[in-house]
């Protein structure tokens, strides 16, 4: 099911959008990973499915949309994970790294929303360095129709630098609406 489901988005996303993908000869080529992708509109989650040649990823998603039944059957079939966005989700997280020890890829966006934020959700970053695997920088431009996967980063003992190294791969980004630009966190 989750072939067809990943063929399907693939499908439909070559009929409504053209969209270049670069950057994919970056990602490593086995053991877990962190992907972290801004979350510019809610076609970002099939975005990965449309973009990876990886059948092996799953993504955290808000529990609220575990109430939908449709998305609630999809999330069986495409590997969601549902988490409680606003308190820490320690049984959510545990899940994450299992998975990511076990060679699977973490999809993930460090807002944790669509809408605009003033602080990023640290989870991406907390998990990448506890399993002890690497942060891949996947960049959606909404304007220009274009996904890029950036170079692989390793965690190191300053958050506060690694941080800021990571945004700074987002600057300028636009979303599909581009009066919803992504706007980089001030120090």
């Amino acid at each position: 099911m989750k072939f067809f489901l990943c063929w399907l988005i693939r499908i439909v996303l070559r009929v409504i959008a053209k969209i270049q993908i670069t950057g994919i000869e970056n990602l490593p080529k086995k053991g877990g990973f962190v992907i972290a992708v801004n979350h510019l509109g809610i076609l970002d989650a099939p975005l990965a499915y449309y973009g990876l040649d990886n059948w092996n990823i799953f993504i955290p998603v808000a529990e609220k949309w575990e109430e939908n039944p449709f998305l609630k059957w999809l999330g069986k079939h495409l590997s969601f994970i549902f988490i409680n966005r606003f308190e820490p989700d320690l049984k959510s997280m545990r899940e994450m790294i299992k998975r990511m020890e076990s060679g699977q890829t973490l999809v993930i966006a460090p807002e944790g929303t669509r809408h605009y934020v003033t602080e990023w959700k640290m989870g991406f970053y907390h998990i990448a360095k506890k399993a002890g695997i690497p942060l891949v920088v996947g960049i959606v431009d909404g304007k220009n129709k274009t996904v890029h996967i950036g170079q692989v980063f390793h965690p190191t003992d300053n958050m506060d630098a690694d941080i800021k190294t990571i945004k700074g791969y987002f600057e300028g980004t636009v979303g599909i609406n581009p009066k919803k630009k992504y706007i980089t966190l001030k120090d």
